[in-house]
């Protein structure tokens, strides 16, 4: 499912020299109610049905976000530099 835009914000942060760009949401996802309209055309609140785990593309960030483009040479020059942290 996609979430809502106007569920979160997208903005880069500068962690010492790599920026990154990050996904912000003002509550979790688990947390949002839907309004639903009834036949009789009264409103109801329902329950989130919603979990709180995201799953994002790298892919998709790029191409939405950035100029850049996507090939093995620049993943694997990432690659060499994440290997610190697995």
């Amino acid at each position: 499912m996609t979430v809502p835009a106007e569920w979160y914000t997208i903005y880069e942060t500068d962690y010492d020299g790599y920026t990154v760009t990050e996904i912000g949401m003002a509550k979790p996802l688990s947390q949002r109610s839907e309004v639903v309209t009834n036949p009789d055309g009264t409103h109801r609140v329902e329950p989130s049905k919603w979990s709180d785990e995201l799953y994002v593309t790298v892919t998709w960030l790029i191409n939405k976000y950035t100029s850049l483009s996507i090939d093995s040479a620049s993943f694997n020059h990432v690659r060499t530099h994440l290997t610190k942290y697995l």
